[in-house]
């Protein structure tokens, strides 16, 4: 690790920066024109995630308490850390419980403006892999007109981990499926978090050799959403590269009470990608153990394709 001092005697002030890690600190309380330091925070996320862009160096955003609205996608295209405040609570099980400490929360809540686009997109749009992006102790909530919390695209070696995740309150009536966690060819953890009120809890796509999928999904609770708990797609979505194989591990989790008419607990497609695609190869390799499906109406759901 190479650090640098720099030191300006003539207005006795000194600025220190470590090129291999810095933390950069958002307050939605604070006032306009910080810097990201911890007695001049950056009032949006949107301003930390371009100054970590700018500086490099694997940097850890730290964000306070309080209510950050959006009305455009916190994009993320590089390595990062992007911590809240939350205090989450777990049941006797284990389990997270949804509810929050008081004081604590990290509330990131989509706006009208915000349209279909996600809260938080990861990756990047010239399909350059990106690696170690973690996400944790959030509440998300998607806005109204029917966006997904966290979309993450080729992206290796993620984490979402101890959030709060939910949709918007009324649920839209259009068509669209939304999705609190969406990982397209892409490999990490998604753990411990609390997934409510959306469509889909997190469907977990396939990936290509330039960017395999291989998912940990452990410990989360995904509960009385639309369409179901987890899904697992044997092809890639909402990406032009094809990709036909995912490897998954589902452990631990509860997976119950999903709403509508066709819901279920967990759901396996071996393809599907949506027409005029003629994808003919899909592959889902996948250990489930010691998860909890009730009140759903199918638990487990095994599709060959579409």
């Amino acid at each position: 690790m190479r650090t640098w001092l720099f030191v300006i005697f003539a207005g006795l002030a000194i600025n220190a920066f470590s090129a291999g890690f810095q933390v950069i600190h958002v307050d939605a309380n604070a006032l306009p024109g910080g810097n990201g330091t911890g007695a001049k925070p950056y009032n949006t996320i949107a301003d930390a995630v371009a100054h970590a862009r700018a500086v490099g160096g694997d940097p850890t955003i730290q964000v306070a308490p309080g209510l950050y609205e959006l009305a455009s996608s916190i994009t993320i295209d590089i390595p990062l850390d992007l911590v809240g405040s939350n205090v989450m609570g777990t049941d006797s099980s284990g389990l997270p419980t949804g509810v929050v400490s008081p004081g604590t929360e990290t509330r990131i809540v989509g706006l009208a403006a915000l349209g279909t686009s996600p809260l938080v997109s990861v990756g990047r749009t010239d399909a350059t892999v990106i690696y170690n992006v973690n996400i944790r102790d959030f509440t998300f909530e998607g806005g109204p007109g029917g966006t997904d919390d966290i979309d993450i695209h080729r992206v290796q070696g993620f984490s979402v981990t101890n959030n709060v995740v939910t949709g918007p309150s009324p649920f839209p009536t259009t068509g669209a499926t939304i999705v609190g966690i969406l990982p397209v060819a892409s490999s990490g953890s998604i753990a411990g978090n609390y997934i409510a009120g959306v469509g889909c809890g997190s469907c977990i796509t396939a990936g290509y050799p330039g960017s395999p999928a291989s998912i940990l999904f452990t410990g989360n609770r995904s509960v009385q959403n639309k369409n179901g708990g987890v899904l697992l797609n044997g092809s890639t979505f909402g990406i032009p590269e094809q990709g036909d194989q995912l490897n998954v591990v589902v452990q631990g989790n509860d997976l119950s009470n999903n709403t509508d008419a066709a819901s279920f607990g967990l759901r396996i497609f071996v393809i599907r990608r949506d027409p005029p695609d003629t994808q003919s190869r899909g592959n889902v390799n996948a250990v489930i153990l010691g998860n909890h499906l009730s009140g759903n109406q199918v638990g487990i759901s095994i599709d060959a394709g579409f």
